[in-house]
């Protein structure tokens, strides 16, 4: 197939829904363009294409060039990893763009190109169900895949246990309803072997054996992720939390970490098997110290972690992608 799969920007949600997916069907065989759409010095190019995949796009022009391409009858599929519309944190990073009128203008434009599409996808099953109930398109759930298989090599250090936290700025909700920032003081006031880690958002700790890093290169996440013994993906009840992937989990897990979980949304249904256990709001000191204290429990999570993560691969997956491609293009009259 000849398929183009466009952007709207370029970073570590584009590399999940993009740019590592496009790589993986050129290796399959598929003439393949992956572009930020801001980037594209001519929009008509991707009339010469079998079917195009549109990732996070909601201007009137990229509608304008929808209708184009179905008037062509070449495949469309429009896709969505996150309800920005419902982020309900003030401090996020443009939180004002996507909410109030302009929030409103931005969810009919996608629903103009959710109706366009001959697929809709998606990695998260509530964001799915939300679209399907919405819009009434026909949404196909993609779960996002991670680019990193590889069981962590670095030295063990025994005495000391790292509990570590990837999170971005929306957090900041979580940590304020779930109680971690005393969940992790009362933690390191009673383990001093504990160290705590978090990137991203941060928790305002007080202590030595605290470390808060505001920003990483995504191709260096797994440096930091491989150096803990535990990974956390705590999640308040939300709209925005529900529409949630799960690939939090599935990047400690890629790299043999253990892994504690709220147990909702993207992460309802997953456990043990997959390397991790899942942990009730008011339950998230006792889980952690459970398996700080616990280091049988810790490495047997941690093989079972890295065997679900080696089939979690963007590789490994990458028929899922050109099955909704190739679906697409069909429905479209191009194949």
């Amino acid at each position: 197939m000849r398929i183009a799969m466009i952007a709207e920007g370029d970073g570590p949600n584009a590399r999940y829904r993009v740019f590592a997916p496009a790589e993986a069907l050129r290796r399959r065989g598929h003439r393949v363009l992956a572009s930020v759409w801001g980037e594209m010095r001519d929009p008509n190019a991707l009339l010469d294409y079998d079917v195009v995949y549109g990732w996070r796009l909601h201007d009137e022009f990229f509608t304008r060039v929808a209708r184009l391409l179905a008037d062509a009858r070449i495949g469309f599929v429009w896709d969505n990893d996150d309800n920005l519309t419902a982020v309900d944190v003030k401090g996020r990073p443009n939180y004002k763009f996507f909410t109030g009128l302009n929030g409103q203008k931005i969810f009919a434009q996608q629903s103009a190109l959710m109706r366009l599409a001959n697929l809709v996808t998606t990695p998260s099953p509530g964001l799915a169900e939300h679209y399907r109930t919405t819009t009434g398109a026909d949404v196909r759930v993609v779960e996002n895949f991670v680019g990193m298989t590889a069981p962590r090599t670095a030295p063990r250090k025994p005495q000391q246990i790292a509990v570590g936290w990837v999170a971005h700025v929306e957090h900041q909700t979580d940590i304020e309803r779930l109680r971690l920032q005393e969940t992790m003081e009362r933690l390191l006031e009673r383990h001093p072997h504990v160290h705590v880690l978090t990137v991203g958002c941060g928790l305002g700790l007080r202590s030595n054996r605290y470390q808060h890093i505001r920003r990483v290169p995504f191709e260096k996440l797994p440096n930091y992720v491989t150096a803990f013994e535990v990974g956390i993906a705590p999640i308040a009840d939300s709209e925005f939390n529900r529409s949630r992937s799960n690939i939090k989990v599935k990047e400690y897990a890629a790299l043999g970490v253990p892994w504690l979980a709220s147990p909702m949304g993207p992460y309802a249904g997953l456990g043990e098997d997959q390397g991790g256990r899942l942990v009730a709001d008011d339950r998230w000191y006792e889980e952690i110290e459970q398996l700080v204290l616990d280091g049988r429990a810790r490495r047997k999570l941690a093989k079972r972690a890295a065997g679900w993560g080696r089939s979690q691969t963007i590789e490994g997956n990458v028929h899922v992608w050109e099955a909704v491609l190739g679906e697409a293009a069909q429905r479209a009259g191009r194949l």
